[in-house]
């Protein structure tokens, strides 16, 4: 939900994902938190901030929109993920 560090979570991402230990990583899942505050970024707005057509291609990805303090949308990124590494989604 913070703008002003996208970039620096975008870096992060790209990193991570370079990582040799990631190679084999099948699936991405990223929070788009704090949903309930204002001027919060949009799961649109994470997805391109975090370029994430690029930067996880030929992995499965989603951004999953939640308030993670009431648990709202948690599981709901869980359940996808789980989906995903069984080749059900």
């Amino acid at each position: 939900s913070d703008r002003e560090r996208l970039e620096e979570a975008a870096v992060e991402l790209r990193t991570a994902l370079a990582h040799e230990d990631m190679r084999g990583c099948r699936s991405v899942l990223v929070y788009a938190n704090k949903q309930d505050c204002d001027g919060c970024l949009s799961v649109a707005e994470v997805t391109s901030g975090l370029g994430l057509p690029r930067v996880a291609a030929g992995r499965k990805w989603t951004v999953q929109s939640c308030i993670a303090t009431r648990s709202i949308g948690v599981m709901d990124g869980l359940d996808w993920l789980e989906a995903s590494l069984m080749g059900d989604a």
